[in-house]
């Protein structure tokens, strides 16, 4: 499949509604269109102050939920208030409302939609500005973009080094296909209650979830990784139960974060108010 990335300053010529640049107090967000298999797709990119052409950075690709987008992902999610600076941060947009997470059981999947080819060609329109290694390159998605997020682990290890899921156990599908022959760290934050895409997982044909932790698992026998360590961490009436693995194959980590009283929710902290995706990032 044909995928070209569009300069920036020619999506501006083209497209002046894919263009509007917005100043904040510690960077600024610019709105492009990336041309994947003769589609225009929408990206939101958050630029710290600070940035010049050339600089060498670090690239946080933040995937949305079912039926959201990446403008909306940006205003709720608080990530850019956390940003390094040296760190971009993309909002792309699904193309039909859902990432094709690799079950053949989406719209997305069905109707083949190349969002992989998207994020390949995301980095390289990044990369033509900056200079963005896949070391520092990292995937992180919510609810169903955390679904994504581990197909990107998968199939784009050559491109991305970590990737974190909120909310999102792994499609057993998708487990039954990954080769993930790249090293990838992986992370996975999941709430307990989880009545959505529920902790324990579902058995229901190509819609069916590994539990979350059997998601860390299968990522930790991939990784060839060492006995996990167990940690809690206790804020109030508040918990979250970490399992983590720190030693494992080219220096890759398994973490797997439960909110013991947590549901279907965006979470950013621990309960001790450790910023532990930032950490597990490196930033």
């Amino acid at each position: 499949m044909k995928v070209l990335s569009i300069p920036l300053l020619l999506t501006c010529m083209l497209a002046t509604a894919a263009c509007d640049l917005v100043s904040g107090d510690a960077g600024s967000t610019e709105d492009i269109f990336i041309a994947v298999d003769d589609t225009l797709r929408d990206v939101r990119l958050y630029i710290p102050d600070g940035i010049a052409e050339g600089d060498a950075v670090h690239l946080l690709i933040a995937l949305h939920g079912s039926g959201d987008s990446g403008r909306s992902f940006q205003a709720g999610a608080g990530l850019d208030e956390r940003a390094t600076d040296d760190l971009i941060i993309a909002y792309p947009t699904a193309a039909k409302g859902n990432w094709a997470e690799g079950c053949n059981c989406n719209i997305a999947d069905r109707l083949q939609i190349n969002d992989l080819g998207f994020v390949e060609a995301l980095i390289d329109s990044v990369s033509a500005r900056y200079s963005v290694s896949p070391e520092r390159t990292f995937a992180l998605g919510y609810s169903q973009g955390g679904l994504f997020a581990y197909r990107l682990a998968c199939a784009m290890g050559d491109r991305i080094s970590r990737v974190a899921a909120v909310s999102a156990p792994m499609s057993v599908p998708l487990s039954q296909m990954c080769g993930a022959a790249n090293p990838v760290s992986v992370l996975t934050l999941h709430g307990r209650r989880d009545a959505i895409l529920p902790w324990a997982g579902t058995n229901n044909g190509a819609f069916s979830l590994l539990s979350a932790e059997d998601t860390a698992e299968f990522w930790a026998d991939k990784r060839s990784c060492e006995p996990a360590v167990q940690t809690t961490y206790r804020s109030g009436k508040a918990t979250l139960a970490a399992i983590e693995w720190n030693q494992c194959d080219s220096g890759t980590r398994v973490h797997l974060y439960q909110m013991t009283d947590g549901v279907h929710a965006w979470y950013t902290e621990s309960p001790d108010n450790r910023t532990f995706l930032f950490d597990f990032f490196g930033l």
